[in-house]
């Protein structure tokens, strides 16, 4: 598969991530897609017409390259070509190391396995830290699910998103460009008739 087909399949992934119903770009309506394309002339300053979005992600068309500029623009990159050397053929290098690191990892392990027998790693200690980490990835549900509640005043709940996120990190964009989405769509998730709700259900910790 060449890069630029990589590429379009990387953005797809993006824009169905941001999407709250996690639905493929291919499958967005022309109402769907258009609070997206003028966001995108909004950030970026250039157009992308539906015709074209739909060419792109539902025919699987190339497109030109100030096409593909323009979404890479939107995620902060200079160019498609630089989104793909960060994003696509930086995780392709980073395969040559792994068989590599898994066997230090796997190594390792029987190192660390060796010390619990002896009694040198406390097993008491090992849960308290999970528990830790527990408490905060409960914290960060609960304000990612207070901002899609609060949605079209979700702006309210900033400052609590704020303590369980980084406020430069991906995930504290992803959940901001989905609010901003669903408040253009005029979505929301605080029906009293319908209510919503979350729980963490489960959580894997090595």
């Amino acid at each position: 598969m060449d890069y630029t087909t990589k590429y379009w399949r990387d953005i797809a992934k993006r824009l169905c991530a941001e999407h709250l119903d996690e639905k493929s770009p291919a499958d967005w309506t022309r109402k769907e897609a258009k609070p997206f394309l003028d966001k995108l002339q909004e950030e970026v300053g250039l157009t992308v017409s539906y015709a074209t979005f739909r060419r792109v992600f539902k025919e699987g068309l190339l497109g030109k390259d100030e096409t593909r500029d323009i979404f890479a623009k939107y995620y902060g990159y200079e160019s498609h070509r630089t989104y793909i050397d960060a994003n696509i053929k930086k995780r392709k290098s980073k395969r040559t190391g792994f068989l590599l690191w898994s066997i230090f990892i796997i190594s390792l392990s029987f190192l660390i396995v060796g010390f619990v027998y002896r009694g040198e790693i406390s097993c008491p200690q090992i849960s308290k830290d999970k528990a830790a980490v527990i408490e905060v990835v409960k914290k960060a549900v609960d304000a990612e699910y207070a901002i899609y509640q609060a949605i079209p005043d979700y702006h309210k709940k900033i400052e609590d998103l704020e303590a369980a996120f980084w406020n430069d990190a991906a995930a504290y964009k992803k959940i901001i460009r989905i609010a901003e989405g669903q408040t253009a769509y005029g979505w929301t998730m605080n029906n009293r008739g319908n209510p919503s709700g979350v729980k963490l259900q489960e959580i894997k910790l090595d």
